[in-house]
């Protein structure tokens, strides 16, 4: 579910820039800056990245009962989730002023479409996804540079997002599970 939310969403954002910016090939990719070894994961320069995170839950929405099916009386509520989506733009150090026009085209272009929902963005009924929103989060300097501290990466232009509100619905453990049957009572010795 959270890769098809942030893949529509991106998505979104490619088709917008291609547009704005007159070019044929993607440019928003959804990727991890660096491996888990260290290593940079982004191949490509001239790039906006997604990366994600954080989850959290959203605990407004924990106790809400909307969008239950009937007869799921016995399920647990939907779980509503907000995603921190960091949105980072790779490009080389002689492409400096054009990386910050990408991250100032990406960030107009999430203030001009804050809410995704299946009206303006049909791909997320595809996905089973019924309503994103993307709120742009400010962070003060120290939680900025624990960030790209802690990714073990230096800092690039980019901007965070609250991807709000990836819904997980409901479903007992036991209904996706086969019932198990003649299972043996007596234990053998031999």
């Amino acid at each position: 579910m959270l890769a098809k939310a942030i893949s529509v969403v991106a998505g979104e954002l490619n088709a917008y820039l291609k547009f704005h910016r007159q070019f044929l090939e993607n440019r928003v990719i959804l990727s991890p800056i660096v491996e888990q070894d260290g290593r940079l994961a982004i191949r490509e320069e001239n790039r906006i990245v997604f990366t994600l995170t954080d989850l959290s839950e959203e605990s407004s929405l924990k106790n809400h009962r909307s969008g239950r099916k009937a007869g799921a009386e016995n399920n647990p509520p939907d779980l509503h989730l907000n995603a921190q989506i960091l949105v980072s733009a790779y490009f080389s150090s002689s492409n400096y002023s054009e990386a910050l026009d990408y991250l100032s085209d990406t960030i107009s272009f999430f203030h001009s479409k804050p809410v995704f929902n299946t009206r303006n963005t049909p791909a997320l009924q595809i996905r089973g996804i019924d309503k994103l929103s993307m709120e742009l989060i400010r962070l003060d300097t120290n939680t900025k540079n624990n960030l790209w501290s802690s990714m073990g990466v230096k800092y690039l232009p980019s901007a965070m997002y609250k991807m709000k509100i990836v819904r997980f619905q409901s479903q007992k453990v036991g209904d996706k599970l086969p019932q198990l049957s003649d299972v043996p009572t007596e234990i053998h010795k031999e």
